[in-house]
């Protein structure tokens, strides 16, 4: 299956990166370190270090393997697109009709594309995901038209070619920005915006799904929404829990956390029966985005930091719950430098740098292309954070008062 290319985006892959990259094919590969270690045993005769050279090469050994056992359970055997005869006849007709009317012998392949919703994506990090996918879209890769189109195993190339491609992208939020407008005009075949506001009592979710699905398309494979991405939400503004009201405590919540729950479970029950009778079942992947705060909890942002709690946990169980078709990813950033956060001033930027959201948007089009399951956290020493709670508590609270995180402004 052909994944995106990140040196299709500029800046994302970093000197750092390519190092990396480079030492696990080279001095951190299994098969270089044995035949480094052999060939130092054997030039030079050191007999008295094999015990030391041979060490090396299985603890290089074994953490390949964990790798390897990690992207294997963690990455979705499930493809994107999973078609029945009758639906590739509707395409071979759809791609021979094209080439009719434009009178040329090749032309990019019409297969359908991801259908994609976020929600809380008009502005910050949900709009820069919009863009990425829209990048995506433009650099979807030509196939060749011609009659061997209809061999299967042609079929299947070219869909793996253009596996990336983004049919449509449905955007739920309460205001709609000048830049989401813009795009929505610039791509109005792939781009739909519907207002919804998650704090409104008379929220319903079905409605809401059963609306968006008729905008889609008219393909049955088609109807499926392949992506869900929950990006909405409101932070709390340093109030203690005497501050603030309890209609403030239910907004945050309903919006960061209930509405996304209502959200999936109809997507969810909607996916299974449309994949019921289907011997190959297509892949549906949700994503929430969750903060580290969901860990631990600085002082007056308490209810911020129940509803990513409640994400973190609420996607670690439904991932042991759902079908295997079903991917769930969780991401966990620390504070973005998207609009959202801009007023938000830290003490100590090296244990908490901000995640740059532009990039994070590019990770999260690479996680929805390899359909990884688990929860991601940035910056990576993050993943250490849960940890600090195993702690005695006297050493927590040090380092709680070390980090200046209960000193946020």
């Amino acid at each position: 299956m052909a994944h995106i290319s990140l040196n299709q985006f500029p800046g994302w892959r970093s000197m750092k990166h390519l190092i990396i990259y480079l030492s696990l094919l080279t001095i951190f590969n299994p098969v270089t370190t044995w035949v480094i270690s052999l060939l130092i045993l054997y030039l030079f005769n050191f007999k008295e270090n094999q015990t030391f050279l041979i060490g090396i090469s299985l603890v290089v050994d074994f953490c390949w393997l964990l790798r390897f056992i990690n992207l294997k359970f963690r990455s979705c055997s499930f493809d994107k697109f999973q078609f029945t005869g009758l639906e590739k006849h509707q395409i071979e007709q759809e791609n021979e009709t094209t080439i009719d009317k434009k009178n040329i012998k090749g032309d990019v392949c019409a297969v359908p594309g991801l259908n994609v919703l976020i929600t809380g994506g008009a502005s910050g990090l949900g709009l820069e995901i919009v863009k990425r996918f829209l990048e995506v879209n433009s650099q979807h890769v030509p196939c060749p038209m011609n009659n061997s189109f209809k061999n299967s195993f042609q079929f299947q190339l070219q869909i793996s070619q253009n596996i990336s491609k983004v049919n449509k992208i449905i955007v739920l939020d309460i205001f709609e920005s000048k830049e989401l407008e813009k795009l929505r005009q610039m791509h109005p075949e792939n781009v739909v915006f519907v207002h919804s506001d998650f704090n409104d009592s008379n929220f319903n979710a079905k409605i809401l799904i059963d609306s968006i699905s008729q905008q889609i398309s008219k393909l049955e494979s088609q109807q499926y929404l392949d992506v869900i991405i929950g990006n909405a939400g409101i932070r709390q503004f340093h109030q203690t829990m005497e501050d603030i009201d309890g209609s403030e405590m239910a907004k945050i919540y309903k919006v960061n956390f209930f509405s996304f729950v209502e959200l999936i479970k109809v997507i969810i029950v909607g996916h299974n029966i449309l994949n019921i009778n289907k011997l190959q079942k297509r892949r549906l992947h949700i994503i929430s985005i969750s903060s580290v705060l969901g860990f631990v909890s600085p002082k007056k942002l308490s209810f911020y930091s129940g509803t990513k709690s409640s994400l973190i946990n609420l996607m670690d169980s439904l991932r042991y719950e759902l079908p295997a078709n079903i991917v769930l990813s969780c991401f966990a950033p620390g504070q973005l430098t998207s609009p959202m956060f801009e007023n938000v001033k830290v003490e100590n930027s090296f244990l908490a740098p901000l995640i740059d959201h532009r990039k994070l948007s590019l990770r999260i089009i690479q996680v929805v292309d390899e359909g990884l399951n688990g929860l991601f956290v940035y910056p990576f020493y993050g993943r250490l954070v849960p940890a600090l709670k195993c702690l005695p508590f006297g050493l927590y609270s040090f380092l709680r008062w070390f980090s200046g995180m209960d000193s946020v402004a």
